[in-house]
């Protein structure tokens, strides 16, 4: 259920009326309220005097009238206590009580007849405090609450005779019905006074605004022809106060807006120019690094060839000192065809030729593959691997190849920035959303400030000439675009100094096919 909306007008005379009005309206409630507030204190506190003034008063006649007319005379009794009772419309309730606790008469009786009154018994005040105010020689009061569950003001006067016999004492209840009805026409007065005071708070507040309106809509419509295009336009307004200020503003706003419009006209069209001609150079850059790839790629293949048969004997005997320069040039040229094989990658995915082939396949199996096709690199720089997955850990659903991809490319990346005697972890690990996949190493780690850049292409973290580590910056950069075209999300978190970890999740199989959890390969 939506929740209730105000909508405000949208004249500008409206809304100052209404506003000026809620304020006005605010004042009146918290003084009205205020008055009542000290005005109740008031009108109780004259309850209060008037009840004790009666009930001292009052208390003679009705023991004399007990006494007289109670047994002899019941209805004279019933007629005198009748018109005592009329003369204060507070009272609520009497009773007669003898100094021994009994209760003598109660003015529930006065709507009984005489047949009922001669049936009664005495009882007995159960209230020990009542009692102790009953044979009190003093009058007392306090507040108790009627059987309405409303307060009233209960008093109890003693009645001592001449010669200071103490036999009754009379007990008053008063309501505080008189003070609602005070308190009541106070509120109707404050009311009428109220409204009179806000209609000409209105009457006021929409005068005065009219006198703001005219030269704001003036102002109005020359805003509304600067947003058409009509730039240039000033308008007069002579108010002599800010009103005029804010026309003379405008006017400057609207000629300083004709003259940058143009500005920016003209820098626009030259921007439009240069991005033109900065996506031919990108897309000829492109090209190029595809081509010297590409024609790069045959020879090197050619001359590893040689140098794997002429370290191998294959084309003649070879020395043990040549012997290990051809296997220094083995190595090279396998990083610099890795190379190539990147820029060929990077410049078929930048040019968004990525075609996926989604299958199942055991994410266990191809980990412990690809790190027994790296076991030389990580023996050559004396780095530790290891493994932590499950073996009950579920298929995915992805492109195997590019999934094989990825992982060569961060596990690469965490070889070359872990300094010999490091680890590299590889975990997997299933979770609510698929199966976590997390290569993990104690290298040297990336600045806090570098990390939002890593996947940017040609991107080093030290692009210095000298830097340690080599490469292209096109790794992670790859990684990025592989995951993205699955839909995935990579995270990274590192700390320079104790190393880097990379994570990303692909979706599980859903039912599990047990054709599909092939036999697991242990790491040679």
């Amino acid at each position: 259920m939506e929740g209730v909306r105000i909508h405000m007008p949208k004249s500008i005379k409206a809304k100052y009326a209404i506003s000026f009005s809620i304020l006005i309206i605010i004042f009146l409630l918290l003084s009205t309220s205020l008055q009542l507030a000290l005005q109740k204190n008031t009108f109780r506190k004259d309850i209060e005097v008037n009840s004790l003034s009666y009930a001292l008063l009052a208390r003679k006649p009705i023991c004399e009238a007990y006494e007289l007319y109670y047994n002899s005379g019941y209805y004279k009794f019933r007629e005198l206590m009748l018109d005592l009772m009329k003369m204060n419309l507070d009272l609520v309730y009497v009773a007669i009580l003898d100094v021994n606790g009994w209760q003598l008469f109660d003015s529930m009786e006065l709507a009984e007849g005489i047949e009922s009154f001669r049936q009664k018994t005495r009882k007995a005040v159960q209230d020990p405090d009542l009692l102790k105010r009953v044979r009190s020689l003093d009058p007392s009061n306090r507040l108790v609450t009627g059987p309405d569950g409303k307060e009233m003001l209960e008093i109890i006067a003693p009645h001592v005779e001449e010669w200071g016999n103490h036999k009754y004492s009379v007990l008053y209840r008063f309501s505080f019905v008189s003070l609602r009805k005070r308190i009541l026409s106070l509120l109707l007065q404050a009311t009428i006074y109220s409204m009179t005071t806000l209609l000409a708070a209105v009457l006021l507040a929409y005068y005065l605004s009219s006198k703001i309106t005219k030269p704001l809509l003036e102002l109005t419509d020359m805003s509304r022809d600067i947003a058409r295009g009509n730039y240039g336009r000033t308008i007069s307004i002579q108010t002599r106060d800010e009103v005029q200020d804010l026309a003379n503003s405008f006017n400057m706003m609207s000629l300083q807006l004709r003259k940058s419009i143009g500005e920016i006209q003209e820098s626009h069209e030259q921007l439009v120019r240069a991005n033109e001609e900065l996506k031919e150079l990108d897309h000829l850059k492109s090209d190029i690094l595809s081509n010297v790839s590409h024609e790069l790629r045959t020879p090197l293949t050619t001359i590893r060839g040689y140098a794997e048969s002429m370290a191998d004997s294959l084309l003649g005997p070879v020395s043990p000192d040549q012997e290990k320069g051809l296997r220094v040039m083995e190595r090279s040229l396998n990083r610099l065809s890795l190379t190539i094989g990147q820029l060929l990658e990077f410049s078929r995915l930048s040019s968004g030729k990525i075609s996926l082939d989604i299958r199942p396949f055991d994410i266990l199996l191809l980990i412990r593959l690809i790190v027994n096709n790296l076991r030389e690199e990580f023996e050559m720089r004396e780095i530790d691997v290891a493994i932590n997955m499950p073996e009950s850990l579920p298929s995915v659903e992805a492109d195997q190849e590019k999934i094989a991809q990825i992982l060569e490319n961060l596990i690469a990346n965490s070889i070359k920035f872990t300094p010999p005697g490091g680890t590299v972890e590889l975990i997997a690990h299933r979770t609510e959303h698929g199966v976590k996949v997390t290569v993990r190493d104690n290298g040297v780690g990336i600045p806090e400030k570098e990390i939002p850049y890593i996947f940017d292409r040609f991107h080093q973290v030290d692009g210095s000439s000298t830097r340690r580590f080599g490469g292209l910056g096109l790794g992670l950069a790859i990684v990025k675009q592989l995951l993205d075209a699955h839909g995935a999300r990579i995270d990274v978190s590192s700390k320079e100094g104790e190393g880097s970890e990379f994570s990303f999740t692909l979706p599980a199989l859903a039912f599990q096919d047990s054709a599909l959890r092939s036999r697991r390969i242990p790491i040679l």
